[in-house]
């Protein structure tokens, strides 16, 4: 009888199991709040590219539901033009969640990075 649950014979590959530490860490980056790459890595203890190689993927390891516009880049600069494939930009996303964003594109990190070093739920 099959119960809807499945035994995995062989470990997950290394590359799923990063997607799944940083899709965690990430989901503990609430609304008006941002992450940066680095700080998500640092986090997650894996280099800087691999952590950008996954936000490239998103479209692979993410549920739509899945927070990438809060990922921004160390120096807080984003392109305001930029958009999803729905359409919306990280700006737009961002400041509809009351991140504090300059009229060219800078999140204003010290007024509202997340702290990944405190301990998650």
């Amino acid at each position: 009888m099959f119960t809807g649950a499945t035994r995995l014979t062989k470990p997950l590959p290394s590359h799923t199991l990063a997607a799944r530490t940083v899709l965690k860490l990430l989901d503990r980056v609430g609304p008006g709040h941002v992450t940066t790459v680095g700080d998500l890595a640092a986090a997650a203890r894996m280099p800087a590219e691999s952590v950008l190689r996954l936000a490239s993927a998103k479209t692979v390891y993410r549920p739509s539901c899945t927070p990438w516009h809060r990922v921004v880049p160390d120096n807080g600069l984003i392109r305001p033009a930029q958009t999803d494939r729905d359409g919306y930009s990280q700006v737009s996303l961002l400041a509809a969640e009351g991140v504090p964003v300059s009229h060219y594109g800078e999140v204003m990190l010290d007024l509202c990075r997340a702290d990944l070093t405190a301990p998650g739920p």
